[in-house]
């Protein structure tokens, strides 16, 4: 009694109140242990240091500055460079069923007019580069068969039909805007066609049984068939979404075995000379 100790002072429990006895409807402000030779500190304990605190937080970049509207855009773009690269010189066949897939997911619960504009972009994308040779023959010429083409795409996904049937409806719109662009204008542009994307592919023997028109078809429908099949990864019901390609896959296989091959009676040798100018 009547001695101090040295040392750390308690630490006292000032209550709900802040202070002993204090009023239950007051703040309560946090006391911690005052260091030695310090006064008493009030508020919020400092923040952990050392490897008790842990990593810091990092957090994820914004992609703000990308607007909105270009993003569809973007997509129409990559779209069409992937089914040209299915077009010789390059022949990347399976880049084919990609861009169409891409295709469907643009048109997918969109208006007309916005389908119709998606179409035009993928198909601009689709003809320009794939048709480039043109420029030395007539670069206004490059620029109209170009546009005509898209044209055709931008009409076909256009009157896609919205609901169940848009994949369906996509194998046929797409298909008949490539007879229609086979034929008109002055006897149509039959260039960069979805059909001679894939003649290095395993669907081309179809050709021998119903012509180039159902190559297009099972090609746009193996690409819708990979939509459906993202779909169905999202929703959790793969294996369902996955019922379409297959049986696409399967008849494409049992109609290029059933195709004639036919065989060599004979041979004849031919000269074939191409001319251009006026």
């Amino acid at each position: 009694p009547g001695q101090l100790r040295r040392g750390r002072p308690p630490t006292v429990d000032p209550g709900p109140g802040g202070r002993q006895g204090g009023h239950p409807g007051r703040r309560a402000n946090r006391r911690h242990p005052a260091p030695r030779g310090g006064r008493t500190l009030t508020g919020p304990p400092p923040p952990a240091t050392g490897p008790a605190a842990g990593p810091p937080t990092m957090t994820a970049p914004s992609l703000g500055w990308v607007p909105d509207r270009l993003r569809p855009s973007g997509t129409a773009v990559l779209a069409g460079l992937l089914i040209a690269a299915a077009v010789p010189p390059w022949g990347w066949w399976p880049a084919a069923f990609v861009g169409i897939a891409l295709l469907d997911r643009l048109v997918a619960d969109r208006p007309v007019a916005s389908r119709f504009r998606r179409g035009m972009a993928t198909g601009l994308a689709w003809a320009l580069p794939s048709t480039l040779w043109m420029i030395d023959l007539s670069p206004p010429g490059w620029l109209f068969a170009g546009g005509v083409h898209a044209f055709w795409l931008g009409l076909a996904t256009a009157l896609v039909p919205a609901g169940r049937w848009r994949r369906l409806g996509l194998v046929g719109t797409v298909t008949l805007a490539e007879l229609v662009r086979w034929s008109v204008p002055f006897g149509g542009v039959p260039l960069a066609s979805i059909a001679l994307g894939q003649a290095a592919g395993p669907l081309a023997p179809v050709v021998r049984v119903a012509g180039p028109l159902l190559l297009v078809a099972l090609t746009v429908a193996v690409g819708t068939g990979l939509s459906a099949l993202v779909d169905g990864r999202r929703a959790g019901g793969s294996a369902a979404a996955a019922v379409p390609v297959v049986i696409t896959i399967a008849v494409a296989t049992v109609l290029a075995a059933m195709a004639p091959t036919g065989q060599v009676v004979d041979e004849l040798d031919m000269a074939l000379v191409q001319g251009g100018g006026p």
